[in-house]
């Protein structure tokens, strides 16, 4: 179920900037429309697959998602004069560097997973596929590293400044 869901994920990330573009041209009602496709054709498939089990059922959700994803440029492309061959070259390091990190994982789990204990495999995998990725990215787009770089920096908890004794002083009321 995860495998087949893993591949999903890729084209969430995807579709979720499509509409936020959408939303930002707009055109919300469109992405309204879209999210309403995806949700009646996922629903169709469900009931017609859910006898097989789970796994039908995450297979079948990912299939949609690839094959509604033309869909989705079309429907992008009215709206923003974007050509195919540039937004690829806009998400190029990316996925080549989300395919390193679950090749990386898979290859790991291949060889540990009967080894050890499930939540060290999962915590491992964890940290694996993080250090790959920003690996892959450096090697890839030495840009787009320096501005998860940034984005980290963001995150990062700011120092707490001492007092100097200089504050204004709480009134308690009795």
């Amino acid at each position: 179920v995860f495998r087949a869901m893993m591949c999903m994920g890729l084209l969430y990330s995807l579709t979720f900037f499509h509409g936020a573009a959408l939303r930002a041209m707009g055109r919300p009602n469109w992405h309204l429309y879209l999210v309403m496709l995806h949700v009646g054709i996922n629903l169709v498939l469900f009931l017609v697959v859910v006898k097989h089990g789970i796994v039908a059922v995450a297979l079948a959700s990912t299939i949609r998602a690839y094959v509604l994803l033309p869909i989705d440029f079309i429907i992008l492309k009215k709206l923003i004069p974007i050509r195919l061959a540039v937004y690829w070259r806009r998400i190029q390091a990316q996925t080549f560097a989300s395919l390193g990190m679950v090749a990386a994982i898979y290859a790991f789990k291949a060889f540990i997973l009967h080894t050890l204990p499930w939540t060290y495999v999962l915590t491992l995998s964890l940290i694996l596929g993080i250090l790959v990725y920003t690996a892959l990215l450096y090697l890839l787009h030495p840009h787009l590293f320096k501005d998860l770089l940034g984005y980290a920096q963001i995150l990062r908890p700011k120092p707490k400044i001492p007092p100097t004794g200089l504050e204004t002083p709480t009134v308690i009321k009795p």
